[in-house]
């Protein structure tokens, strides 16, 4: 939204006075759009339809490409689609003509039009989940680009109710480094899985992992050749975690591991086709704070309470 229209109306709703420098024309422009709008903490919000508690950041001209950036471009944001863009920005904030220049910067970015071609999603095989973390699917990704740090693997799991991902980069795929994984990232961090679903890889069947599994009452599922399928989910983010480290590495591809975090974060805050949810959201039942949101304070952050913002929103 322009300067002069943004400030024109908080004038107006907290005042009631016009700008006298507007002509006859923009004070009605004005005024037509009074009623979507509401000034809270100073700052200008639109009236929210589908979730009325929930007023939407009017962003200024001036600020937009900025937001972008952080909605798509900034390694938390992960470089997704039109859509998934799209939809992170339309919860949190307002400006008109928003989807078309949504649009026009994903066309103009060079790692989306180098890297972003769409693939056909294969369908999953659903297997019946309970609540989360009953059922995790684990995998190993590589051998990569050996990085700085001298690693060239990473070992993944992705558990099957939420779609949560959880992954670690690794020297090797030895055992070792397979249970340490599984032991401090999934067991001490969301407590024991009823069930892990591997392949039958040499890092996944052998003694140690098959004596923490016994040692936390963990049963051991391994897909079979003619089920190869039965891991589907994790090969699945095994790509979409490839693809998003390969827009934010060197040159050289040897410092893709710094990425791990951030790739795991845009994840976790993507809406996934099957729930139709962000697996953040169903982990733990509200919208995730986006950084930016401290740069240009959404609905998230006003420090008002829930009689106030009613107050002021009706």
């Amino acid at each position: 939204m322009d300067s002069n229209t943004y400030y024109s109306l908080i004038q107006f709703l907290t005042t009631l006075l016009l700008p006298v420098h507007l002509n006859k024309e923009q004070q009605a422009a004005i005024k037509q759009k009074l009623r979507y709008f509401v000034v809270i903490d100073e700052q200008l919000y639109k009236k929210n339809k589908s979730n009325p508690n929930w007023p939407l950041k009017v962003v200024k001209q001036d600020k937009i490409d900025d937001g972008l950036h952080h909605m798509h471009s900034d390694p938390l944001a992960g470089h997704f689609s039109l859509d998934e863009t799209y939809r992170k920005i339309k919860i949190r904030y307002y400006w008109p003509q928003m989807f078309e220049d949504v649009r026009n910067y994903i066309k103009t970015c060079d790692e989306c039009q180098r890297r972003g071609k769409n693939r056909r999603a294969e369908p999953l095989h659903p297997i019946k989940i309970g609540q989360p973390f009953d059922r995790v699917g684990m995998d190993i990704v590589g051998p990569l680009s050996q990085t700085k740090d001298g690693n060239k693997y990473i070992v993944v799991t992705t558990e099957y109710l939420t779609k949560w991902p959880e992954a670690r980069a690794i020297p090797d795929a030895k055992a070792i480094s397979v249970v340490s994984f599984f032991y401090e990232d999934i067991i001490c961090r969301h407590g024991c899985p009823k069930e892990i679903l591997t392949d039958r890889g040499t890092h996944f069947v052998n003694d140690m992992l098959n004596s923490l599994c016994d040692k936390f009452g963990v049963k051991h599922r391994l897909s079979t050749a003619y089920h190869p399928q039965i891991n589907g989910l994790v090969e699945r983010f095994n790509r979409t975690l490839c693809e998003t480290l390969a827009k934010f590495a060197n040159e050289n591809k040897n410092d893709w591991d710094l990425y791990v975090s951030t790739a795991l974060f845009a994840y976790r805050i993507r809406k996934h086709n099957t729930t139709r949810h962000e697996p953040f959201y169903l982990m733990y039942g509200q919208e995730i704070i986006l950084p930016i949101e401290f740069k240009v304070a959404t609905s998230a952050m006003l420090n008002i309470g829930d009689d106030e913002q009613e107050d002021l929103l009706n």
